[in-house]
């Protein structure tokens, strides 16, 4: 059993509580928290959500989140943190292992890039450093995109709600004149009665 499996369930007991209650508490699957207690990873989801969900059932027991998280992934470590080469510090759930960067390119659109970031982590050739800048880079080219789509839609909305307004006062004006040809026909037609 892996050591942090072992200290969530130990304070999980301490404290008192069944895995129901912790997946209440927490709102994290009752299947994943049974895995996590098992150390058992295949069935678990991405590592950084096995992070986060360790980090929060551990702030329900006012333990060390991070740590137990770092811990999880690499049972070796006390300090939370693992040293790649020439001493360089690097996240212990992507444990890199050199410090080769390769040049990304310009990626057409942020799903792209996502996935050039995904194939450069898989490659285990980029620092931790080096990956955030490219998430970084990322993230801005999609709020970027983000805020033109928003810019696009209020315009076509603008548009659509201009169209709108004039199609409605051409049907109110044709009603009105529907209105008015009737009153005269009626009118006409009581006058002609009251000649006769």
């Amino acid at each position: 059993m892996n050591e942090v499996s072992w200290i969530l369930r130990q304070a999980r007991i301490d404290h008192g509580l069944s895995l129901e209650d912790v997946a209440q508490k927490t709102y994290i699957k009752l299947d994943y928290l049974e895995a996590i207690e098992e150390a058992d990873l295949k069935r678990l989801p991405a590592d950084v959500h096995v992070s986060g969900y360790i980090r929060q059932v551990a702030r329900l027991f006012d333990l060390d989140g991070p740590g137990l998280a770092s811990r999880f992934f690499n049972p070796g470590l006390g300090s939370g943190e693992a040293s790649g080469l020439n001493g360089e510090v690097t996240h212990p759930a992507l444990p890199f292992r050199s410090l080769q960067v390769e040049s990304a390119p310009m990626a057409a659109s942020p799903v792209s890039a996502v996935q050039h970031l995904a194939n450069l982590m898989e490659s285990d050739a980029v620092p931790v450093r080096e990956a955030r800048l490219e998430a970084d880079a990322i993230v801005d080219r999609a709020r970027a995109e983000a805020r033109d789509l928003v810019r696009g839609a209020e315009a076509y909305a603008h548009d659509v709600l201009a169209k709108l307004e004039e199609d409605l006062s051409n049907t109110l004006s044709v009603i009105r004149n529907g209105r008015r040809y009737l009153d005269l026909k009626r009118y006409d037609g009581f006058e002609g009665r009251r000649q006769e």
